[in-house]
């Protein structure tokens, strides 16, 4: 298969996924590109996560190790959505957003996991 008929697929698959959410559990959706923080301790935090993975990610650039690269990207992704799914289960859980979130990191991880397979 190729890569760019994986990423449709997987694309596919998580609007579909979305949308039986949705529909499903009578989530309210929000600015449909643009995600707005709960309040200051969530945009705060994940500007501090930003602000470490840009620090970070040169040096592990420097290394020019592939699996160094989808590691390092694996484990923002891991705690930036585990961080909003914290807030957003904490401070909103009756919108339960936090599972279009969960649903959206679980198919980020299977995007991810099969670029590496494909490399």
């Amino acid at each position: 298969m190729e890569p760019f008929e994986l990423i449709l697929i997987l694309l596919v698959i998580l609007l579909v996924s979305d949308w039986f959410l949705k529909k499903k559990f009578q989530i309210t959706s929000r600015e449909p590109y643009f995600y707005k923080p709960i309040n200051k301790v969530q945009r705060y935090g994940e500007i501090i996560i930003h602000i470490i993975f840009w620090i970070v990610f040169p040096i592990v650039m420097a290394r020019e190790s592939g699996i160094l690269f989808w590691t390092w990207i694996f484990l923002y992704l891991t705690f930036l959505s585990g961080f909003r799914f914290t807030m957003e289960w904490k401070y909103e859980r009756e919108k339960r957003q936090y599972l279009l979130t969960t649903s959206k990191f679980i198919w980020i991880i299977l995007f991810i996991s099969s670029i590496i397979y494909l490399t």
